[in-house]
This record gives structure tokens, sequence and C-alpha cells, in this order.
């Protein structure tokens, strides 16, 4: 049974660790990808939530909600651990980071990604996001952002 809970210490290695492991497989690590997993716990500190889907306590996926102002929130470092892809993880911390922005002011939640992470997109769209043109890139590897309204 996969149940979710928010950000404990605990769970910094394995946010980092199931990160790294996508990242690398698809793409190159960036800096602001160093920044972001490996300052989490500061991140936490000023007002984002991570949230962790358990397998029978096992930490299986990861995602981050990251305020970043006048109510708009950011999706962030969503990772599903090979071999548990496919079984609603995912799906659960991503509305965790929905809810949490939502319980906490937050009117419209946007992220970027890349196209190839097509399992990742179809999720997205799934739970309510839509297209919109992409005006800025943090990272080189984005090719679309979508937004909700919270």
């Amino acid at each position: 049974m996969i149940t979710v809970v928010p950000y404990d210490p605990v769970y910094r290695d394995v946010f980092i660790r199931l990160n790294l492991e996508w990242i690398e497989r698809y793409f190159r690590v960036e800096p602001n990808d160093v920044e972001m997993l490996y300052g989490v716990d500061s991140l936490i500190a000023e007002g984002a939530q991570m949230f962790v889907a358990l397998d029978d306590n096992v930490p299986i996926s990861v995602c981050l909600a990251l305020p970043k102002g006048d109510g708009i929130w950011e999706l962030c470092k969503l990772a599903t651990a090979q071999g548990h892809r496919g079984r609603g993880a995912g799906t659960a911390v991503v509305e965790a980071c929905l809810d949490y922005a939502r319980s906490n002011g937050g009117t419209m939640m946007f992220i970027v990604s890349n196209r190839i992470l097509e399992d990742a997109i179809r999720l997205y769209l799934k739970l309510g996001f839509v297209e919109v043109p992409l005006e800025e890139r943090e990272y080189e590897r984005v090719d679309i952002r979508l937004e909700m309204p919270l």
C-alpha cells in the first residue's frame, strides 16, 4: 500500500538519489539541479514542501512544491524509482504538492519539463495542467512549460 508523507530529513538522500538517476539517464546535471537537490532543507525552511510516497515504508517517489511568490508555485523534482512506476506513486506525490500549495495560498502551479519525459507529461496533463508558452529557461533541457490554476 502506498502512503504519502511530508519531508523529513531522513528522506533527503533518497530525494537526491532518485532525482539524479533520472537526470543523468536523460540529460546532464546542471548547477540549478545541484543547488535545489542539496539545498532542499533550506528550501523547506523557506516555505517549500517535499512529499515522499512510501510502499511498505520504502520511499519510492518524491516531489517538491516550491513557492515563487504572489500565489505562484512550481512543481519540481518529481522522481519515481525504477520498478515502481505506473503504480500511482508519482500521482500521489504530485497531488500532495498541489494540495499543499492550495492550502498555503497558491493560486497557480507550473512545471517546466522536457517532452522526452512522456510519462511525466502525460501525468501532468491528466491532472489538469495545460501547456503554455515557454518564456524563460532555468535549465538547458527544458522545452515545455505547463500550468494549472489552483
